[in-house]
């Protein structure tokens, strides 16, 4: 087991940060087709990228913005496809919709990677921000099952990362370049001759309570020491039911612990969080393209990890107009699909009937309507 694998046990939120291994993490992105490279701090590891492809075939002549020290091209003068550019701190991140985005120094997963998708459907680029979040939940996943127990993340239509209905992670997908080809006749537009994506996101890894942006966020620190009290709770229970039975044949229902003492909280490293996202998707791209961009690629595996889908909701909608409804599908373009309940502003929407929504803010909605908006990050 690599220094990278091995959790950070009896770890409180917020405390004692470090920065990545660079050496270890290095090696291991480059043994699945990573190209990686690393920045203290940066604008925007979008930007960054986003402007290197802008300048493939200039070479230096035109300087990338934030992390100005980094050579991103290859001996052909592009971008090489699973460039990974991850950075320490970001100073100006961007998010959905123009939303600002930042946090301290080496608390959280801050990544952007280039993909370059040459010969698919244009209407299959739509699948991208939801084949990076299955990536990344079930990164999640995993790496925190290997540190002890597993944390179990869930996708929010259409680009969010939940545990426990609370944001751990977002997403921002930007097409740098992009040249349309001949119409192939498909039922999923023309084929892209040229196609260069750059996927962004950033996980909240170990943020504290008061360093939360909204109080429906998260980080996989705050959610591990969460289950650890769960944990505890349980052991305690069981000892007092065992203890109960023993002396007196029966169970009491009396004396349940209000919180838990002596917890064992372990979370996984940064770079093993890192290391198990970027290698779903490195995964999950190679199906995707081998398979020309098709929905079923994908789409299976998101059904089954989205917390949207089976979900009453409200969408906001174009001209001040929202819906609300039940979430009853995300189609092969990517769209949600809601069964209609209600609807207010102009259009003619109608009690019952399926709407499809391309884009757009998206609550769920709990007993008493209580709210999931997102608002903030990678929105």
């Amino acid at each position: 087991m690599l220094s990278m694998d091995t959790p950070t046990v009896g770890h409180k939120p917020g405390t004692s940060r470090r920065g990545l291994d660079t050496a270890a993490l290095g090696e291991r992105l480059r043994g699945i087709g990573f190209t990686p490279f690393f920045t203290d701090a940066t604008g925007s590891t979008n930007t960054d990228l986003v402007e290197a492809v802008w300048a493939e075939g200039e070479r230096g002549s035109r300087e990338v913005t934030g992390a100005k020290s980094l050579n991103f091209y290859n001996q052909t003068g592009e971008v090489p496809h699973l460039s990974v550019l991850l950075a320490e701190e970001q100073l100006a991140g961007r998010g959905r919709m123009g939303r600002r985005w930042t946090a301290p120094r080496h608390s959280q997963v801050i990544a952007s990677v280039v993909l370059r998708l040459n010969g698919i459907p244009a209407d299959s680029v739509g699948l991208l921000p939801l084949l990076t979040g299955m990536a990344i939940a079930q990164g999640v996943r995993t790496a925190s099952e290997s540190a002890g127990r597993e944390l179990s993340a869930e996708l929010k239509w259409p680009n969010d990362v939940l545990i426990c209905g609370r944001k751990l992670a977002g997403i921002l997908v930007e097409a740098a370049k992009v040249d349309m080809g001949e119409a192939n006749g498909g039922q999923r537009g023309p084929l892209l001759k040229e196609a260069v994506v750059v996927l962004g996101f950033g996980v909240n890894y170990d943020l504290a309570a008061d360093e939360l942006p909204v109080a429906h966020a998260t980080s996989i620190a705050l959610e591990a020491e969460q289950l650890a009290k769960n944990h505890a709770t349980d052991q305690l229970i069981d000892q007092r039911v065992s203890n109960q039975r023993s002396s007196s044949g029966r169970v009491s229902s009396e004396g349940t612990p209000s919180s838990a003492a002596g917890l064992e909280v372990a979370i996984p490293g940064r770079e093993a969080v890192i290391f198990h996202i970027l290698e779903n998707l490195e995964r999950d791209v190679a199906r995707f393209r081998q398979l020309g961009g098709a929905p079923e690629a994908i789409m299976g595996r998101y059904r089954q990890l989205s917390a949207t889908i089976g979900t009453r909701v409200k969408a906001f909608l174009p001209g001040d107009e929202f819906v609300t409804g039940m979430a009853v599908d995300v189609d092969t373009s990517g769209e949600l699909v809601i069964q209609v309940e209600t609807h207010e502003g102009k259009r003619a929407i109608a009690p019952g009937q399926r709407l499809t929504v391309a884009a757009g803010d998206v609550e769920h909605l709990r007993s008493a309507d209580i709210s999931r908006h997102s608002e903030w990050g990678y929105a």
